[in-house]
């Protein structure tokens, strides 16, 4: 069985249904530089790292996909929430997604990360994304003694804008969708084809390669 832990939303449903997943969701947080939702947060991930164990776990803590401002324009609590809070619910989804994985498991992270070429507008969501990337790193070292492997897959298929300001990718099709492009890349981490393979971050970016 697969299991998804995901955010509320259509993107997380094309994902499920594509991994023919049960789907968890993330607990609804307001929004709240003082961390008041810190508390729920935390009792969350013991009720889910409690229940049975699972083979194949995908985690989605997907936020909103829209443009931020710019750099220079971002509040202090733009910052908080959208980086420090975000961030704060990856984490914590990752280790209840761990905790819950079988030995000999996997987990995969699918993660919202845009090409370094247009990124100028999603300065936040690129700190949260280089976060889940080191800590699906960091994970990957100490599970593997129980034979857990997690990866990491990357994607601006929610986020890249609707033009490309710089080079387009030479493959057709940029950004993709989920169901189409984003799912058979989580299928092939989670097969068994893939039990060598752990601490590696997947980006499906139609060959995109960043400088």
């Amino acid at each position: 069985m697969t299991l998804l832990i995901g955010s509320a939303g259509a993107d997380v449903e094309a994902l499920r249904d594509g991994l023919d997943a049960s789907l968890e969701h993330l607990p609804a947080l307001a929004p709240d530089p003082d961390w008041s939702w810190a508390a729920d947060l935390e009792a969350w991930r013991e009720s889910t790292a409690a229940r049975p164990p699972v083979d194949r776990i995908v985690v989605a803590a997907w936020g909103s996909t829209a443009a931020e401002p710019r750099f220079d324009q971002l509040g202090s609590e733009q910052w908080l929430v959208d980086g420090e809070q975000r961030l704060a619910v990856w984490a914590t989804a990752l280790a209840a997604a761990v905790r819950r994985c079988a030995d000999d498991g996997c987990v995969v992270a699918v993660v919202d990360r845009a090409h370094t070429l247009d990124s100028a507008s999603h300065t936040v969501l690129q700190m949260v994304a280089d976060g889940v990337v080191n800590l699906v790193r960091s994970i990957a070292r100490i599970e593997g003694g129980r034979g857990v492997r997690i990866n990491a897959v990357t994607t601006a298929a929610r986020i890249a804008l609707p033009k490309e300001l710089l080079a387009p990718a030479p493959l057709l099709g940029y950004p993709g969708t989920i169901s189409t492009h984003v799912v058979p890349v989580v299928h092939q981490l989670l097969a068994e084809g893939s039990t060598g393979l752990t601490g590696h971050v997947v980006d499906v970016d139609f060959g995109r390669i960043s400088p």
